[in-house]
C-alpha cells in the first residue's frame, strides 16, 4: 500500500468504530489525526533509511519499522502510557494494521520477524521502480483508490472544505456530526 491505502483505509475503519460509540461524548472518540500518523509510522520509520543508506540495507525500505520487535515495543510504551494516551489500543492496532495493508507475511517475513531471520535480502530494484511496480497490481491500486474514495467522502460528508470545520477537524482530530 502507498498513502491513500494505509490513511483512508485506517482512518475509515477508526471512524466507522467512532461511529459506533456514543457521539454525545466526544472525548471518547478516537483521534483520526493520530491513527492516520500512526498508520504510517513503518514508513516513515523506514523509507528515510531505506533512501539515505541504500546501500547498508541492500536498498530496503521495509526495515525495523515493520517488524514485529518494533511493533511489541510501541505496544509495551503505549501499555504503559495508556492513562497518559487515550485509545492507545486502537493507536497500536492502527500501527499492526499498516503490516495487513502491506501483506508482511508475503515475500517480507525477513522484516517482519527481524532480527530473528536476519536482515531482509538486498532487493535489486530502487524504490522508484518498485512504486511503479505496485502500482500495476490490482491489489495495490483497489487500496489505493478505496483509501482515496474515503477520505474524499469524509472530506465532503463533513464539509471539511469549509475553513472552520476544517481546522475543528485539525485541532481535535474529530469529524463533527452533520
Amino acid at each position: 500500500m502507498l498513502f491513500f491505502g494505509h490513511v483512508g483505509l485506517t482512518v475509515g475503519v477508526v471512524q466507522a468504530f467512532n461511529e459506533l460509540r456514543n457521539r454525545r461524548e466526544s472525548s471518547r472518540l478516537i483521534d483520526l489525526r493520530v491513527a492516520a500518523l500512526v498508520s504510517l509510522a513503518p514508513d516513515l520509520i523506514d523509507k528515510p533509511i531505506g533512501i539515505l543508506f541504500s546501500e547498508q540495507v541492500g536498498k530496503n525500505t521495509r526495515l525495523f519499522g515493520h517488524s514485529l520487535l518494533v511493533a511489541c515495543i510501541l505496544g509495551i510504551i503505549l501499555w504503559i502510557w495508556r492513562r497518559k494516551v487515550k485509545h492507545s489500543l486502537a493507536y497500536w492496532f492502527s500501527y499492526l494494521g499498516h503490516f495487513v495493508l502491506d501483506r508482511m507475511w508475503i515475500k517480507n517475513l525477513p522484516a517482519l520477524f527481524w532480527p530473528l531471520l536476519g536482515f531482509p535480502p538486498p532487493e535489486f530494484i530502487d524504490i522508484h521502480t518498485r512504486v511503479a511496480m505496485q502500482l500495476r497490481m490490482p491489489y495495490q491500486v483497489i487500496g489505493e483508490v478505496v483509501g482515496f474514495i474515503i477520505l474524499l467522502i469524509f472530506f465532503l460528508q463533513h464539509k471539511l472544505y469549509q475553513r472552520k470545520r476544517l481546522n475543528a477537524f485539525l485541532r481535535t482530530g474529530i469529524l463533527e456530526s452533520i
